[in-house]
Formats: structure tokens, sequence, C-alpha cells
């Protein structure tokens, strides 16, 4: 469970990083050498599949500790499984 919030907080770091990246370079920096049509679509794309999987990573990282305590504290006082 402590290791939990190290993961939480490199997933924060890591999806700030990427924000930092649009934010630098834009979304299309890295789609060049495609028709300027795709690069718009793939572009779009892209950045909201990496949005939507980093803010599900953060989430998902802050309630897996919660969850394993309740986990724990059910089998330790309740006996079950």
């Amino acid at each position: 469970m402590p290791i939990a919030i190290f993961v939480a907080i490199y997933a924060y770091m890591a999806y700030n990083n990427f924000i930092d990246f649009i934010q630098d370079y834009g979304k299309y920096a890295y789609l060049q050498h495609l028709p300027l049509e795709k690069q718009y679509s793939l572009g779009d794309y892209i950045f909201g599949e990496y949005i939507f999987f980093g803010v599900v990573a953060v989430v998902s990282s802050i309630i897996l500790p919660v969850r394993l305590l309740i986990s724990v504290w059910r089998v330790y006082n309740k006996g079950h499984e």
C-alpha cells in the first residue's frame, strides 16, 4: 500500500510531463511525416487517449490503496476472503 503513493506521484508527474510537451510542441509535432488531414485526426485521437489514460492512472492509483485497506480489514476482522 505505501508503494501506491509513489505510483500515484509518478503517474501525476508523467501526466504533467505530457501536458508540458503538448504545450511546448503542439499536438502534431510528432506527426509531421503524415499528410495534413491525418495529422489532425491522429493528433486529436492520440491527445484524447493520453488524457483519458493519464487521468485514469492517477485516479486508480489513488483508489487502489483504499480498496486494499478495505480488503485487508475484511479478512482480518470478519474472516472473509
